[in-house]
């Protein structure tokens, strides 16, 4: 299964609460390989839930990718898991603003 598109601005006492609940609900799953999901967005101008990169395009919201670390990879860890698990979630340090 495919969960896309998720996010939030992880600013009020709901937005935490749902982000949290959310995590815990799909940290198992996601570890045994079977759910795959994304976050919504990468780019600071989604009107929605902004994205994980702030409004200088540099750097990012430290609250969000707390929030979605226990579902990155952890390179290294179980090498007999899937391909998808041996893949590591980077953040790469050439990010520039479009256009």
């Amino acid at each position: 299964m495919f969960i896309g598109e998720f996010g939030s601005h992880v600013k009020t006492a709901g937005d935490r609460a749902w982000m949290k609940t959310l995590i815990a609900f799909l940290k198992k799953p996601v570890a045994e390989a079977s759910v795959a999901w994304t976050y919504w967005s990468w780019n600071t101008n989604s009107g929605d839930t902004a994205g994980l990169l702030t409004d200088d395009w540099e750097s990012t919201h430290a609250s969000k990718l707390a929030a979605i670390r226990p579902l990155l990879p952890t390179p290294g860890a179980n090498p007999d898991r899937s391909p998808f698990h041996r893949s590591v979630a980077t953040l790469t340090a050439d990010r520039r603003s479009p256009g």
